[in-house]
């Protein structure tokens, strides 16, 4: 993420970017890899909601936050790009430097508390 130094990510957190939306896709290969066709987009708010009530010692993953959100829509999937990309530095609101965030991101990425 280029210049982080300057980032505002609680800013980013609070940008709800009007979501929540959902979008149908059409793309016959997407629909056989995600299962369906109607994609749920979640506001950074409510990935940093779900992750903060993750009990101490326990461990999410991105990818299940995602098949949370798409449950509790009624979508068949959740958009799987910025979904990645908000778990670490939105909604994480650390106190670390986002370098020691980044770094703590290995394939997806799973919050140790």
């Amino acid at each position: 993420m280029a210049n982080e130094d300057k980032k505002d990510f609680n800013a980013m957190l609070h940008d709800s970017k009007d979501m929540p939306k959902f979008q149908i896709i059409t793309d016959p290969k997407s629909i056989e890899k995600y299962g369906g066709n109607k994609m749920y987009f979640a506001p950074p708010i409510d990935y940093d909601k779900v992750m903060k009530k993750v009990p101490y010692g326990k461990v999410i993953t991105v990818g299940k936050i995602r098949e949370h959100f798409a449950k509790l829509s009624g979508a068949d999937f959740t958009e799987p790009i910025t979904a990645g990309r908000r778990t670490v530095p939105e909604t994480r609101s650390c106190d670390l430097s986002m370098k020691a965030c980044m770094a703590s991101r290995s394939g997806e990425y799973q919050k140790p508390l």
